[in-house]
C-alpha cells in the first residue's frame, strides 16, 4: 500500500492535519504525520515527533529551545527535508503533503 507523509505543526495545525489524514486514508492510502512544530504548545496526532526529526539531523530538541522562532523554523526545514528524503529512499513513503499557515 502507498504511504503519504503529512508534514505540519501538530501544535497549531493538528485539526487540519487530522482532516488531511482522514481524507487520505479514506482513499485507501496510508498516512504518517511528521511534527515540525517550533512552539512551546503541546503537539497532537503525530506519528513522528519533532524530537525524532531533530535527532536524525544530529541535534537534540532541547538545544533548539533557546533559539529564535526563525532559527528553529530554518533548522526544521533542513532537518525535515533530509528526514523525508530518507523515508522516500527507504521506500517508506511515496508522497508528501504539507500543512502550514498562521
Amino acid at each position: 500500500m502507498k504511504t503519504i507523509a503529512i508534514i505540519g505543526s501538530c501544535d497549531t495545525k493538528y485539526r487540519e492535519i487530522t482532516y488531511m489524514r482522514e481524507r487520505i486514508t479514506a482513499q485507501g492510502v496510508d498516512a504518517i504525520v511528521v511534527d515540525v512544530a517550533t512552539g512551546s504548545a503541546p503537539s497532537f496526532g503525530y506519528d513522528i515527533s519533532r524530537e525524532k526529526v531533530t535527532e536524525s539531523f544530529g541535534t537534540n530538541w532541547a538545544e533548539l529551545e533557546r533559539k529564535t522562532k526563525g532559527e528553529k523554523i530554518s533548522f526544521m526545514m533542513d532537518a525535515c527535508a533530509e528526514f523525508i528524503e530518507h523515508l522516500f529512499w527507504e521506500g517508506k513513503i511515496q508522497g508528501v503533503l504539507s500543512a502550514g499557515g498562521l
